[in-house]
């Protein structure tokens, strides 16, 4: 795969995603969220896309071990740290390291899209693939989602943790049902 970042920005300049490669599976540290490893080695590689597009980085990248993930900023650290998952970790609201289990490793084909990010301008808004000066300010729609026991239409929705979709999956399957289930 042909793979280009500046080291000095992070920034994706060119991918060519699409080829047959041994895809590890990654594992969140201590099989929870919001830990990363005191000693996660060096940084080898650092991205700022989809924590899958940067597992295939990581998988395809001479000396990654495993990432650290920041899905905030969509910030992404390739590491060199081989991590078996019960390493000493310290808490961080923002990031999580994500480590590969090599005994989890299948060839198939990572068909992923071709990534670049650009930050717009301050005044402009995205249009067609180029950037056009905002008419006002841009009408956004965002779902957010939060687990509960039932449901209750008199909840009131204020210092309530909300998540993606995604995210209250993986709190649900990590930190609710337990090993057993139950």
């Amino acid at each position: 795969p042909d793979i280009k970042a500046t080291a000095a920005t992070g920034r994706l300049l060119e991918t060519d995603v699409s080829s047959e490669v041994s895809i590890p599976r990654f594992y969140p540290l201590n099989h929870g969220w919001h830990k990363v490893a005191v000693d996660g080695g060096d940084t080898v590689g650092f991205s700022r896309s989809s924590l899958r597009y940067c597992e295939y980085f990581c998988a395809t990248t001479k000396g990654c071990h495993s990432i650290i993930s920041c899905p905030k900023t969509r910030a992404s650290h390739l590491k060199s740290a081989a991590l078996t998952g019960s390493e000493p970790f310290k808490h961080d609201p923002y990031c999580q390291t994500w480590y590969m289990n090599m005994g989890s490793v299948t060839v198939g084909t990572w068909s992923g899209k071709k990534v670049e990010y650009q930050q717009c301008e301050k005044g402009t808004v995205p249009q067609g693939g180029k950037y056009v000066k905002a008419d006002g300010p841009a009408t956004m729609t965002f779902y957010q989602y939060s687990a509960q026991k039932k449901y209750d239409p008199d909840r009131v929705w204020e210092n309530v943790d909300m998540a993606s979709l995604g995210g209250v999956l993986f709190y649900l399957h990590n930190e609710v049902v337990d090993s057993k289930g139950e």
